[in-house]
């Protein structure tokens, strides 16, 4: 045996606590076979491993192994490992069995009272090396291993039936957990990021020589969240300012701090950053702190084109209160009601003209041409009369009208009361509210628009036809020169974030100063991440995310940084939205009108349509003749006085000459006529039972 005895010794100190915790480890196992399970078995790893072996040997007492990376270290694992389903962790892992920075270091795992509660779980897990192949085709989780970068092994817990969630969030916090990250502040924004000078006033941004003093220690609202995050993970932040080629980059301090993380001169950078297509291609961010809106600000004064409103303004306001498929579906619905009431019609009730003219001689004699003109010229008047009964709120009251054509009309004078009570409660609200404040409604009403340079890949693409002005000026503030430029007569309006417009004093003051005044009109929604190295990006974002479940949220670190508003940066009166009434805050009485229509329908082809397919006359509405009646008498249907004879044999009656006169006439148009005919008709109702003894006792007419 050769070598160093102070490294043999080393050695056997290491040697025993990982004797232990492999046995120690094997109370896990559960009776679990060592080879996995038969859809996704174990592989001998020491045939992929002994060909990259590069460590151990030495005292012929550790086996030949291969290095991998773990916790910032190299360690030498053996050429079996991941071999077989065990805890291989508990026994090569330091943060498992013991090293310089671990509790259990240089002891023996029985020295530990409850050590088997304070590893970290992943290292009880048991897992192995397998298939790629093989275990795809079967139910079980297999991972890709990043340990060994010149084999493509993968392993699996599952088949040990173990869990990977400990390991696999492990790997993801392991990028930067104990580790030194260096991060660059793009500019000084006060509360964000700044600095405070002996005197402890607050410096303005402007000051390159404090920017650019690290001595000095940075502070803000960002400062604070990010060291609270590190604290999870013991991660050390060392802020310092961008480099000075990253300058040359980009006039925009922010887009040259990305530049510094792109080129690995910092492992991230830190301030509120939008993410942008052209930064997106230059690096990873990590998960969005929050989102900025970029609005549409004008002055108090630019009024919209739709403020001075005229009469066709007024006019269209008309057919404000429905949209454009509830005025469709009420027409549709009038025309419905115009045609069943065609058909539901008798010779009796208001609209038994209808119903006339379809069983008149003059229809039945007359050609398909006619007939088509006819029918046309009736739908056309019982539109236009329902119509007129629909606008006026009132339906058709027929009592003498079928029973089908009654319910019916109920259905539709129940749409009727919800349409015009509805129609009138909205139109007064849109008849008097001008729009929105008298500001502009859309970006088509904006003319030139002064928008943040950084913006302009997104906002082109967003809006082609907008007319964009980009103050992009080295050495400039891009905001204050964006108010200039407003100041000036280049835009007519401005596109400000929500996050600069409420955290920037100088900005604020300048809006307030020329009475500008934000506008409902939303340009873009940008995320605010930080932009960050990729082998950081994973453990960066996953502590992101835990600090939430912690309450560690950046959302309570910026409101509680805001400045004081020194005015109001919105409109004097608040925009009143109105929404326009559809079909779907309509479907009770629709449904209603619908069932109702169905239910006379049904009741209308079950009874038939009781109305005579002639001219006929009854007496009364209950009195029919039986077939021997019709055989005994010359009573012929066709016409209420087929004969005077008739009404000479009635005693106390002779019919007026008037009357008789009117049979020689087949259209019977003059008001005062068919008055006549109603007043005679009327009488001979009167004397109808002295009518019928005398026809059927015999008492023949000649």
């Amino acid at each position: 045996m050769t070598g160093d005895p102070s490294q043999y010794k080393k050695k056997m100190i290491s040697f025993f606590p990982r004797v232990m915790l492999l046995m120690y480890g094997a109370s896990f196992t559960g009776g679990q076979s060592i080879l996995g399970k038969t859809s996704c078995p174990c592989i001998d790893a020491t045939r992929v491993l002994s060909p990259i072996a590069n460590c151990g040997g030495e005292y012929g007492l550790t086996p030949v192994g291969v290095t991998i990376n773990r916790h910032g270290r190299t360690i030498c694992v053996p050429l079996n490992y991941g071999t077989s389903c065990q805890n291989h962790d508990l026994t090569n892992d330091p943060k498992c069995f013991g090293g310089d920075d671990h509790l259990y270091a240089s002891k023996n795992v029985s020295d530990v009272p409850g050590q088997a509660d304070l590893l970290p779980d992943y290292c009880k897990e048991q897992w192995c090396y397998v298939d790629k192949t093989q275990c795809k085709n079967s139910s079980e989780l297999l991972y890709r291993s990043d340990s060994f970068s010149k084999s493509n092994l993968f392993y699996s817990y599952s088949t040990c039936n173990s869990t990977a969630h400990s390991w696999r969030s492990f790997q993801t916090t392991q990028s930067i957990e104990d580790k030194l990250v260096q991060v660059t502040i793009p500019e000084l924004w006060y509360p964000a990021i700044y600095k405070e000078t002996e005197d402890k006033n607050m410096t303005p941004s402007s000051s390159i020589a404090l920017y650019r003093n690290d001595s000095i220690p940075w502070k803000g609202l960002v400062i604070d969240y990010l060291n609270a995050i590190g604290k999870m993970s013991n991660t050390t932040f060392n802020f310092t300012h961008r480099s000075g080629g990253a300058d040359k980059i980009s006039t925009n301090t922010y887009t040259a701090a990305v530049y510094d993380v792109q080129v690995g001169i910092s492992g991230m950078a830190a301030s509120l950053f939008w993410v942008t297509s052209e930064r997106l291609r230059m690096t990873a961010f990590s998960t969005p702190l929050m989102s900025d809106k970029t609005f549409l600000w004008v002055g108090s004064g630019k009024r919209s084109k739709a403020s001075s409103e005229g009469f066709v303004d007024y006019a269209g306001k008309l057919a404000k209160p429905f949209d454009k498929d509830l005025w469709i579906l009420i027409c549709f619905m009038v025309i419905l009601v115009s045609i069943t009431a065609v058909c539901f019609s008798s010779d009796a009730g208001t609209f038994g003209v209808w119903s006339k003219r379809f069983n008149s001689d003059a229809w039945r004699n007359t050609s398909m041409y006619h007939k088509f003109l006819t029918m046309m010229k009736v739908l056309l008047d019982s539109f236009l009369a329902h119509a007129t009964l629909f606008f006026t709120g009132s339906t058709d009251v027929n009592l003498n009208g079928l029973l089908s054509q009654r319910i019916f009309m109920t259905g539709f004078s129940f749409i009727v009361l919800i349409v015009i009570s509805s129609y009138t409660a909205n139109l007064a609200s849109f008849l008097t509210i001008s729009s929105a404040n008298g500001l502009i409604q859309s970006i088509d009403e904006a003319g030139r628009i002064c928008a943040h340079p950084v913006l302009r890949e997104d906002l082109e693409i967003s809006y082609p036809n907008a007319d964009f002005y980009f103050n992009d000026e080295p050495g400039s503030d891009l905001y204050l020169g964006m108010v200039e430029s407003y100041k000036n007569g280049k835009c007519d309006v401005m596109a400000i974030s929500t996050l600069d417009a409420y955290n920037r004093l100088d900005l604020m003051g300048s809006l307030c100063e020329l009475d500008i005044v934000v506008t409902n009109i939303l340009l873009t929604e940008t995320p605010i991440a930080f932009p960050i190295d990729k082998s950081l990006l994973a453990g960066m974002s996953h502590m992101m995310v835990e600090g939430e479940k912690r309450q560690i949220k950046f959302s309570e670190y910026e409101q509680s940084g805001q400045p004081g508003k020194p005015c109001s940066l919105k409109p004097k009166k608040k925009n009143q939205l109105l929404v326009p009434l559809s079909p779907a805050h309509m479907a009770l009485p629709f449904v209603a009108f619908i069932s109702s229509l169905l239910v006379a329908g049904i009741i209308h082809l079950y009874n038939g349509r009781k109305m005579s397919t002639t001219n006929s006359y009854y007496f009364d509405d209950d009195y029919e003749f039986d077939e021997q009646e019709q055989d005994n008498h010359s009573f012929i249907q066709g016409s209420f006085v087929q004969d005077e004879q008739i009404l000479n044999h009635t005693p106390g009656y002779s019919v007026p000459k008037k009357v008789l006169d009117l049979k020689e006439e087949p259209v019977i148009t003059d008001g005062f006529q068919r008055q006549l005919l109603i007043e005679t008709l009327k009488k001979i109702q009167s004397q109808h039972g002295l009518i019928r003894q005398m026809l059927f006792k015999g008492d023949h007419i000649t």
